[in-house]
């Protein structure tokens, strides 16, 4: 009886064992066979995107780079009138000429003596400026932004003896004498959204006849269309009369006109950030 019951034990004990055995082999089967778990993985920072967002200081650096080197009324010509030609008065705010000179003071690579002597009779007597094409290029680029201006849309539809185009160059007639008037700025504040940032201005005038005016004061007198380029002249809101002083601010100006600061509108210098991390301007406002 005893060895009957034993032998039941052994035979049981060997069914259960073959049993764990399958099941832990199907088990094993699933788990071989199930999907792998997919693991996260962190996308990395993108450190031209994440710096693509302009900052005060850049905005304010730009700012000061521009107005400090450009001159102002050629800052606040709209973009669609630049692209009709930009005056040769202003090219000289553009780029450095490479040359200046009468037209037969100049030699190649600027221009040929044929190209001389075809362009001397109608302008002989004028002082030019060579411009080569690339450095133009890249000023406007660097106030407007890449190719916003070209400088072909800069030429326009100026024809010698105003500008000369030659292989690599362009031969600009020289203004005569000016800008006689200056501006002065103060920040008042800078607001920046992303890409994008306004520079807030307070600005004057002095004239050489010795007229201070708000530039933020401004409405549209005239427009004109000179060989093929469209001009859009402004009338300013005048504060009154002063003797130019040197050092002048436009704090030290308002208190001797007697002017409140709070009186003021603003020029809103409008700005872009490029993908290259590269500031430029956009347009010109007036708030006043």
């Amino acid at each position: 009886m005893i060895m009957k019951l034993k032998r039941k034990l052994l035979l049981l004990t060997m069914i259960l064992t073959c049993l764990c055995f399958l099941a832990t082999g199907c088990n094993q089967e699933e788990k071989d066979t199930a999907a792998p778990t997919e693991t996260k993985v962190e996308e990395p920072i993108n450190e031209d995107t994440a710096d693509a967002d302009i900052t005060k200081e850049e905005a304010q650096a730009f700012f000061e780079e521009i107005t400090d080197s450009v001159y102002y009324h050629l800052l606040e010509i709209p973009v669609d009138d630049l692209q009709t030609g930009i005056q040769p008065y202003y090219w000289i705010w553009i780029a450095a000429p490479e040359q200046e000179a009468v037209l037969d003071d100049f030699t190649e690579p600027y221009i040929t003596q044929e190209e001389i002597n075809t362009y001397r009779s109608d302008g002989g007597q004028l002082s030019y400026a060579a411009y080569s094409k690339s450095d133009v290029q890249e000023g406007l680029d660097h106030i407007w932004g890449t190719e916003t201006v070209t400088w072909e849309e800069a030429v326009g539809q100026q024809e010698p003896p105003m500008i000369i185009e030659t292989d690599k160059y362009l031969l600009v007639a020289q203004g005569f004498g000016g800008p006689y008037d200056m501006q002065f700025y103060q920040i008042k504040d800078v607001t920046c959204d992303g890409t994008a940032a306004v520079v807030h201005v307070y600005a004057l005038e002095w004239d050489v006849d010795n007229t201070v005016v708000d530039l933020s004061d401004r409405a549209v007198s005239r427009t004109t269309e000179e060989s093929g380029a469209r001009m859009t002249y402004y009338d300013y809101g005048i504060l009154g009369t002063l003797a130019y002083q040197e050092g002048a601010t436009v704090e030290s100006l308002l208190n001797n006109l007697g002017v409140s600061l709070d009186s003021l509108g603003t020029v809103d210098f409008h700005l872009e950030k490029d993908e290259n991390g590269d500031v430029y301007l956009t347009e010109i406002q007036c708030s006043h």
